[in-house]
C-alpha cells in the first residue's frame, strides 16, 4: 500500500501525471486500484463518488474494476443511512495518470466552487447557493478553515454584493458551517479506512473474469504514447 502526495495538481497534475508515467509496468501490473482524495474537507460539503462504471447520464467509465471501487464506497455510507451522490470522471484530479495506465480508479470528494443546492442542503445540511468549499483557491484555505469556518467576507452572499447587511448574513452563514469542515473529514475518514482494508484483504475484489480483462487493458495502455491529461481510453 503506497500513501501518495503529490505536488503541481493545480498546474496541471504534474506531480501525479509524471509519477504514473514512470511507473515501470510490473508495478502497474500489481496495482489494483488508485484511490483519490481530493478536497475530502470542504466547510460546505457533501459526499461526492466518483462514477466509476459510467452509468450516471453523462458519466464516462473508468477502466474495468473502478466500478467496484465505486460501489464499496457507496456501500459503506448506505449501510449507515448516509446519502451520496456520483460525479463524473472530469479530468480534473490525481487520478487521470493511472486511469491512462489502465489502473482501476476511484475516489471521494466533499466539494470545491460548485453552489450547494437545497436538494443538497435537505440531505447534508449547510447554507444554499454557497460554494461546497467557500475557501477554494482563495486566500482563506487553511488549516484554520478546517478546523473552524470560512471567513464571512468570502461568502456569495457577501461577495456579490458588499454591504453591511449582507455582511451580516454573510456572517451568520460561515457561523452555521462552524466545524463542518472537521465533520466532513471524520465521515470521508472513515470509508477510506473501510475501502484500504477492503482491498488489502480481498484476493478477488473484482472477480476472475474483470481480473482477466483488467490485465489485457494495462497491457494495452503501456503500448500507448504518454498523452498529459488527456484521458486515454483502456477498454
Amino acid at each position: 500500500m503506497r500513501f501518495l502526495w503529490f505536488g503541481g495538481e493545480e498546474d496541471g497534475l504534474i506531480g501525479s501525471q509524471y509519477y504514473a508515467a514512470q511507473l515501470p509496468q510490473s508495478d502497474v501490473d500489481r496495482t489494483d486500484v488508485m484511490i483519490d482524495t481530493d478536497m475530502i474537507a470542504s466547510p460546505n460539503y457533501a459526499r461526492l463518488i466518483y462514477d466509476g462504471d459510467g452509468s450516471e447520464p453523462g458519466g464516462t467509465p473508468g477502466p474495468d474494476g473502478s466500478g467496484t471501487i465505486e460501489n464499496v464506497f457507496a456501500r459503506y455510507f448506505a449501510r449507515r443511512g448516509m446519502a451520496t451522490e456520483r460525479i463524473p470522471f472530469d479530468g480534473r484530479s490525481d487520478y487521470v495518470g493511472f486511469v491512462n495506465r489502465g489502473i482501476p480508479s476511484g475516489g471521494i470528494f466533499a466539494g470545491a466552487e460548485d453552489p450547494k443546492t437545497p436538494e443538497q442542503v435537505a440531505l447534508y445540511g449547510g447554507v444554499a447557493g454557497e460554494q461546497l468549499d467557500p475557501c477554494y483557491h482563495e486566500a482563506c484555505d487553511n488549516i484554520s478553515t478546517v478546523t473552524g469556518q470560512p471567513p464571512a467576507d468570502t461568502m456569495n452572499v457577501y461577495e456579490a454584493n458588499p454591504t453591511p447587511a449582507n455582511l451580516a448574513i454573510a456572517q451568520q452563514q460561515a457561523n452555521s458551517l462552524r466545524g463542518n469542515a472537521l465533520r466532513s473529514l471524520e465521515q470521508f475518514k472513515g470509508t477510506l479506512v473501510h475501502a484500504a482494508w477492503y482491498f488489502a484483504r480481498n484476493k478477488d475484489a473484482f472477480g476472475s473474469k474483470t481480473t482477466a480483462a483488467l490485465r489485457r487493458a494495462k497491457q494495452r495502455a503501456a503500448k500507448l504514447p504518454f498523452r498529459g491529461p488527456e484521458r486515454v481510453k483502456t477498454r
